[in-house]
């Protein structure tokens, strides 16, 4: 390349030899949490001592030799010495690629190269080896003097500099980001009122930390993103993974089955995250903001998370508060009094959840009584004395239901409670049944959560005094599903209810089988419950031998609950896997990797949730009538 074009090209590449320098060596900013890979930094130190040794050498023969004749062809081993130069910087580019250094999220979640970081540094590192084919395919030398030259190659680089820095947040994405949509308008299959067998598989690429429910079926949740399933067929409908992202973090709104958010930090020197809520029936994008650090405001905290707000406990003056936020704001657009904690009261609140939400509603719970039961010291003197603390007259237990878009009050109930220490918290039951509504459920009864009013679905209590108590697992506005316990008897009794409390049907069977229904909270703490109730039957993912089989394998335990008359253990019905063993993690109640079901349109899905020993994570289920 000689002549007028080759001087050029030669200054066009310092422009991009610059270029390259600036961004490879930004790469090398002392950010603790952004720090460059020690396996890294030598071949880029290298590469950027060669780009200023060969770049300042070039320019300074052209400044003391100016000389320069356009029509001399370059000799053989010059041009020989240019090929390899090219080849050189081909070979520099492969050697210093940082790819094995960008972990993927679903690997390493905390590791420090961002993906910015890793695209700006493989653009730098081509710059400088286009840069230095360029100049060392140029004329002998560049004649400084001729400024026409040397302009229109220093301009045209910086125009191709600027070019390229553009594109680099579209490289960016492309590289770093999978999303695929479905086209709008299906409709979703029904819920199934019971099952009995497998109807489809997926296997899973990576670990499954969850599974949500969709519009139209699971929507399965990877560490970097999602995979939808039509809960039908197991068909893939949409994909939206970030496999590079770093401080990722994806869930669901709680009555909110259209939508899922996706949220994470962009670059190291961002101080806020970047929301992403999803359509989950397409898979699109709805809405993309700015968003604080995760923590008590809805993020990974106590708070509870609507597609428009950010719902969470605050203090101000001394006092607790509710106080809501644009989903992606700082500002307040609304704000109460957490409990009625006036002059002369005292308030305590549970131990726990302390915000519940549904949708539109959100659910506080608080306990409160005159400050003349309490000594004046410490939280923990408080709390020393509460634990005795007989219920006094003048406690009361608040129920108070909020719309999260405006704060009002929709309805409360006030009783009296069990305890002032150790406060219970009441807990909302989705609807399981077509045109039900959910319920708000205490130790005092249910609770419609649209209206307030009292739902009377539970049993009435026996007239037995070795009965022990009515453990409830699962209640809407259309009837219950309770586990009636008996002192000093191997028998428990399934009770399904309608709207009134009638039992509709009764399942009797020893406790060995029926420990599979009991829920957080009556014997041992586990995180979710293991027992889900359809319209026509409940399942347990609790067991793992099937009849006399002694080897642990993957199974579901079907009870009937449509109207009928009494059955027994015998009754019951085995859903097994084709044999499929659970792995050491998954055997226990609660660990590493836990047996989940999650009833979604056309399917109850079955998955593990969580790490396993084996590279190949367990398959998704979807069970069917």
């Amino acid at each position: 390349m000689g002549g007028r074009l080759g001087g050029v090209f030669g200054w066009a590449g310092i422009s991009f030899m610059a270029w390259g320098v600036y961004l490879t060596g930004a790469g090398f900013r002392d950010v603790p949490s952004n720090r460059m890979p020690e396996e890294l930094g030598g071949p880029l130190v290298f590469v950027l001592i060669l780009a200023l040794i060969v770049g300042g050498c070039v320019l300074l023969r052209s400044t003391v030799d100016p000389g320069d004749d356009p029509g001399k062809l370059p000799a053989r081993g010059q041009t020989l010495a240019r090929i390899a130069g090219a080849l050189g910087g081909l070979a520099l580019v492969v050697w210093t690629f940082p790819d094995q250094y960008l972990v993927p999220t679903v690997i390493n979640e905390g590791y420090p190269l961002y993906p910015d970081t890793f695209v700006e540094l493989w653009v730098g590192v081509c710059s400088i080896a286009l840069g230095l084919a360029l100049l060392v395919g140029a004329s002998d030398k560049l004649p400084v003097r001729q400024w026409k030259r040397a302009l229109a190659g220093l301009a045209s680089g910086v125009l191709a500099v600027a070019l390229t820095a553009a594109l680099t947040p579209v490289l960016t994405r492309a590289l770093t980001m999978e999303h695929s949509t479905v086209e709008a308008g299906r409709e979703p299959e029904p819920v199934p009122a019971e099952v009995s067998q497998v109807g489809w598989t997926w296997q899973p690429e990576h670990t499954v930390v969850g599974v949500g429910r969709g519009a139209l079926g699971p929507v399965i949740q990877y560490r970097d993103g999602f995979v939808a399933l039509d809960g039908a067929t197991g068909e893939e409908l949409w994909t939206y993974r970030r496999p590079y992202a770093r401080h990722v973090g994806t869930g669901f709104f709680a009555g909110n089955e259209d939508r899922a958010y996706f949220h994470h930090q962009e670059s190291i020197e961002s101080e806020t995250r970047t929301l992403l809520v999803l359509d989950t029936s397409t898979g699109e994008v709805v809405r993309e903001t700015s968003v604080p650090e995760p923590g008590r405001d809805g993020f990974g905290g106590d708070g509870y998370l609507t597609p428009e707000a950010r719902v969470f406990r605050d203090a101000k003056d001394g006092r607790s508060l509710v106080v809501a936020h644009r989903i992606g704001s700082d500002e307040p657009i609304w704000e109460v009094p957490f409990a009625d904690d006036g002059p002369g009261r005292w308030c305590t609140r549970p131990w726990g959840r302390e915000l519940q939400g549904h949708g539109d509603r959100l659910l506080l719970t608080h306990v409160c009584l005159d400050e003349e039961h309490l000594p004046e010291g410490d939280a923990d003197e408080r709390n020393a004395v509460l634990r005795d603390l007989a219920v006094p007259d003048d406690a009361v237990r608040t129920l108070t239901v909020l719309d999260t878009d405006s704060g009002a009050e929709l309805w409360r109930h006030e009783d009296v409670p069990e305890s002032v220490y150790g406060v219970e918290d009441a807990e909302i039951h989705p609807a399981r049944t077509e045109g039900a509504r959910p319920v708000a459920a205490t130790n005092s009864g249910l609770f419609d959560l649209e209206t307030g009013e009292p739902v009377d679905a539970l049993p009435e209590e026996p007239d037995d005094p070795d009965w022990v108590a009515d453990d409830l697992i699962a209640a809407d506005s259309e009837g219950a599903v309770v586990l009636r316990r008996y002192r000093d008897s191997e028998a428990r009794l399934l009770l399904n209810t309608d709207s009134s409390g009638s039992v509709t049907r009764t399942v009797e069977a020893s406790n060995k089988v029926l420990r599979a229904f009991r829920t957080p909270g009556i014997w041992e703490t586990w995180d979710q419950d293991h027992a889900h109730a359809l319209a026509d039957a409940v399942l347990s993912t609790q067991t793992w031998r099937l009849e006399d089989d002694r080897e642990e394998m993957r199974a579901v335990m079907a009870a009937p609950l449509g109207a009928g008359d009494p059955v027994t253990e015998h009754g019951l019905e085995w859903i097994g896997f084709d044999g499929e063993r659970l792995s050491a993690h998954a055997r226990k109640l609660s660990g590493p990797a836990v047996h989940r079901l999650l009833v979604v349109p056309g399917a109850v899905v079955s998955y593990i949730e969580g790490p396993e020993e084996s590279e190949v994570p367990a398959p998704v289920h979807g069970l069917v009538p």
